[in-house]
């Protein structure tokens, strides 16, 4: 079976736990990596991108909006503007996915924006729905 790749962005190392726990649970072979600002993500990217015999291009970007450093938005923007890297599905899951947000990051190339729940345990629903919109994964159930 192949590995899959997940790159998550996000400042909260809480939220990193609940997605880690979450996948997890799903009982899935799936490699996670950990950024936690846009501009470390990007960093990383960029490094895989250019060392492709080392390293693989994540599967998927889990991708937080309000980040310092370099937030979500505009990491979405640099990726979407390198021909290798605009074609990797992200999610952006924020606490601000209001309609505006939503539109804006999907009119950049992302796949969705979803608000990040109130409580861990809802992380597997979400991350249900986020793997049935992503073709790779349908390798996975």
């Amino acid at each position: 079976m192949n590995q899959f790749t997940i790159l998550i962005i996000d400042d909260d190392p809480d939220d990193h736990f609940f997605i880690k726990s979450a996948i997890a649970e799903f009982g899935l072979r799936i490699e996670l990596v950990s950024m936690f600002d846009g501009k470390q993500g990007l960093k990383y990217l960029e490094l895989a991108h250019s060392r492709l015999a080392l390293k693989q291009l994540p599967h998927l970007i889990i991708c937080d909006i309000n980040m310092p450093f370099m937030d979500g938005i505009t990491f979405l923007e640099s990726i979407m503007s390198v021909d290798k890297l605009k074609d990797i599905p992200v999610c952006m899951l924020s606490t601000n996915c209001d309609d505006e947000v939503k539109e804006k990051v999907l009119n950049l190339g992302a796949l969705d924006c979803i608000s990040k729940p109130s409580y861990s345990s809802n992380y597997n629903t979400i991350l249900a729905n986020i793997f049935n919109k992503v073709p790779a994964f349908e390798k996975l159930y």
